[in-house]
């Protein structure tokens, strides 16, 4: 794909959350998601996401607050990271290995004001000597929002949508954060060199 192409699809889209929804309107029965053999449908993982955004609103998150997921692959993990992604918070995706004097290190650098961890994870939570932010199980009342579309926000292709931390090989992890941008431009390069 040519670059003036990619960045007319990606000024088309404008944000991560424009992208979903509009192949949300296109192609809602859809298979999004196919996990454990079971297909979730576009309008399934859009409707997880938007309860995810609405509850993280309802606990006065907004843009530019951080989200932590700590959580193995899921459709409930994919619909956080969007539903973080659709009112520019910052998703901060912790690394399922993690524990110790690494993982308090992580909560410590990014200061989330949320965590989502799998259950078999949080017990790593109590061997902790630092702040921790707002936890829940599995997701739990991050994935009970309402699922009707969250007001629209503020966002760009420079607004911040997730920070992945470095292996630290030459020391502490590196926060790298990510725009919206970025994933868009990678997403339709994946899609085109799939076609």
């Amino acid at each position: 794909m040519d670059s003036a192409r990619l960045g007319s699809l990606i000024e088309q889209d404008g944000s991560l959350r424009g992208l979903l929804e509009r192949r949300v309107d296109a192609l809602a029965k859809k298979p999004f998601v196919i996990w454990r053999g079971v297909a979730h449908s576009y309008a399934e993982i859009d409707a997880r996401a938007n309860r995810v955004a609405n509850a993280l609103l309802a606990r006065g998150l907004g843009p530019g607050d951080r989200v932590a997921i700590m959580m193995g692959n899921s459709p409930e993990w994919v619909a956080l990271w969007l539903g973080t992604a659709k009112i520019g918070a910052v998703a901060v995706t912790l690394n399922s290995a993690y524990k110790g004097e690494g993982l308090a290190y992580l909560l410590s650098h990014s200061r989330p004001r949320v965590l989502a961890i799998d259950a078999e994870l949080a017990p790593r939570l109590e061997m902790l000597d630092v702040w921790l932010p707002e936890v829940h199980i599995d997701g739990g009342e991050l994935l009970d929002g309402s699922d009707g579309r969250p007001p629209e926000a503020d966002l760009s292709l420079g607004s911040p949508c997730s920070i992945l931390y470095t292996s630290g090989t030459t020391g502490p992890p590196k926060g790298c954060l990510l725009p919206q941008g970025q994933y868009l431009a990678a997403a339709h390069l994946h899609a085109d060199n799939c076609a």
